[in-house]
């Protein structure tokens, strides 16, 4: 059975961000340049021949999404009818159980909480925003619950971290202008500055070459599992997250929020540079929830920084998150065989017992009314 990675759909671009999205996550490829929309709705039409695929990402949308999407006419053109699209394989209306993962993409979107500047806060208001926003939360949610791996990037990760108590805040000062790119493939392939990665960190075990899809803490390895490193990144953000009840806070101190013990993973700048801004985060605990500010799915393909190519820890940190997705996919096949089992020999326990007892099923009431 192939893993399946849902990735929430967004209508940037007439659909062709969502189409880069897909192909990124499912397999670290860009589709050529102008074949972006039609590659989501060409997945659609042949998804009932990829099954052979190993992993799969797949649109996850609501209908809300989709109704508001139509009624301001950013719904691209391919699929008009909400019955026509979801009939897809290619398609998710919620997280079922055979879902592994959840990728939550960036966009140009404000968070609706955001603190400080109000410039990127209208497109918070709109319908459709409003809309993916109840629906990539909800799916947040879900996978915290469930302890599905979440792998969020930029915007999505604001979500992520609101979802689990911290705070959306505007950059300010120099800091702003850093972060803040152009928000396109071409500038998504260019180093703008770099980030420090906490040592001991899940982010920081993702990055190392022996990583197996889940992070054991130095603590309890009894050894420095996990490094920390100075990486280059892409960037295009104007807002960052503010964890709880340490606002500010360095050296990867934990802070608890109302559902999970949140961390920071990976900051940039400090007081040799000016602001300070945080750049990755975790849910301790989690088998895989990490958030970053940069887009290591573009970056896996390309990152051009002062020392040459700067991919392939990107692509480390893109290739751990469908890792964990297939660890998970194996455990739950696991636990569905170990509880089938267990059922076959409760059945055949019972049966024993009936038949030994004569004083059960069908049986039994025979013998005891009829004689």
């Amino acid at each position: 059975m192939a893993t399946v990675i849902a990735v929430p759909f967004r209508a940037d671009g007439g659909g062709r961000a969502h189409g880069l999205d897909l192909s990124l996550v499912e397999g670290g490829v860009l589709p050529l340049r102008g074949e972006e929309a039609t590659y989501l709705w060409n997945r659609a039409r042949r998804g009932a021949n990829r099954h052979e695929s190993r992993v799969q990402a797949k649109t996850l949308i609501s209908r809300n999404l989709f109704n508001a999407l139509r009624r301001m006419r950013e719904w691209p053109s391919g699929y008009r009818e909400w019955d026509r699209f979801v009939d897809s394989p290619e398609v998710l209306t919620r997280l079922t159980h055979d879902v592994d993962a959840l990728f939550v993409p960036g966009g140009p979107a404000a968070h609706p909480t955001q603190k400080g500047d109000s410039s990127h806060r209208r497109t918070a208001t709109k319908r459709s925003e409003k809309a993916r926003h109840i629906l990539e939360s909800e799916a947040i949610c879900d996978c915290f619950r469930r302890n599905i791996p979440v792998l969020a990037v930029c915007g999505g990760s604001w979500r992520l971290a609101a979802a689990l108590g911290a705070e959306i805040a505007v950059l300010g000062g120099t800091s702003r202008s850093t972060h803040n790119a152009p928000f396109n493939a071409g500038g998504l392939q260019k180093a703008r500055h770099t980030v420090v990665v906490e040592a001991e960190t899940h982010l920081a075990a993702t990055l190392q070459v022996q990583y197996m899809g889940y992070h054991r803490p130095a603590r309890y390895a009894g050894k420095d599992s996990a490094p920390g490193v100075e990486i280059p990144v892409n960037s295009a953000h104007w807002a960052q997250s503010v964890l709880p009840s340490a606002r500010g806070a360095a050296g990867g101190a934990a802070v608890q929020g109302p559902t999970s013990n949140l961390r920071q993973s990976a900051r940039a700048g400090g007081p040799a540079r000016g602001e300070e801004v945080l750049e990755g985060f975790e849910a301790e605990g989690s088998h895989y929830c990490i958030g970053v500010q940069w887009h290591p799915e573009f970056a896996q393909v390309q990152l051009l920084a002062s020392g040459g190519d700067a991919r392939d820890v990107h692509a480390r940190l893109m290739e751990s998150f469908r890792l964990a997705a297939k660890l998970h996919r194996t455990v739950v096949m696991l636990q569905s065989a170990v509880r089938g089992r267990l059922a076959r020999r409760a059945f055949e326990e019972k049966k024993r017992a009936d038949s030994a007892g004569g004083g059960g099923g069908c049986r039994g009431y025979v013998e005891a009314h009829v004689g």
